[in-house]
């Protein structure tokens, strides 16, 4: 009982340390047990829990609500990747609730949004509320970005390079996908030159976002 009190007290603390860049928006008891966690929002975050909670469920994501509060209740089979998830459908949906565009700096698009690596990149870039960030997918649509800010990109397939530069109009593109099976790339090695050297979506992004 103590190793599991003592786990799931860490992922409530790494959650709430990752729900930083909206602190300012959330209601949290002062004193609480280790491995529960309540969440609410202040009434001027716009904030509206009942739709929070759908969109939370359509991305497999399951809370309850305990008076009020946002109830997070992680367990054994929870890890820090669950609470990466959670902290950042959070914090995409508060800044959509708050009307943050005003703040929007730069659009970044985060190629491969499905790999490990592009949801670290993208949790650490949601610190920023200036970036306003996208991400594609090909086969599988990634669990902790919000729908509408995913695009479907395959970089085999020409025609549909260009709608997701077009859609996501980005400042900044991070690279982040490939294929890295040595059989695969010696079979598909025309798949293989598109995914790991972009080349068309580096021509599509110099024709739509204006850049040499």
């Amino acid at each position: 009982v103590g190793y599991i009190q003592t786990y799931t007290e860490k992922l409530t603390n790494l959650l709430y340390s990752l729900l930083t860049p909206i602190h300012q928006y959330l209601l949290t008891p002062k004193v609480r047990c280790g491995h529960i966690m309540g969440i609410k929002f202040r009434e001027d975050s716009g904030v509206c829990m009942s739709d929070l909670l759908k969109r939370l469920k359509e991305q497999r994501v399951y809370v309850a609500l305990r008076g009020g509060y946002q109830r997070i209740a992680p367990h054994l089979h929870t890890t820090p990747a669950h609470m990466h998830t959670l902290a950042s459908l959070l914090i995409q949906y508060t800044r959509k609730a708050v009307g943050s565009h005003g703040m929007v700096q730069k659009r970044v698009l985060i190629v491969g949004g499905s790999g490990w690596l592009a949801q670290q990149v993208y949790h650490n870039l949601l610190q920023d509320a200036s970036l306003d960030v996208f991400a594609t997918y090909t086969h599988s649509t990634p669990s902790y970005i919000l729908p509408d800010h995913l695009v479907y990109m395959d970089l085999s397939l020409v025609d549909t390079i260009h709608p997701a530069i077009q859609c996501a109009r980005p400042d900044v593109v991070i690279h982040q996908a490939a294929l890295t099976s040595p059989v695969a790339c010696h079979n598909s090695p025309a798949v293989a030159r598109a995914v790991n050297v972009p080349q068309k979506m580096i021509k599509a992004d110099e024709k739509f976002c204006g850049r040499e």
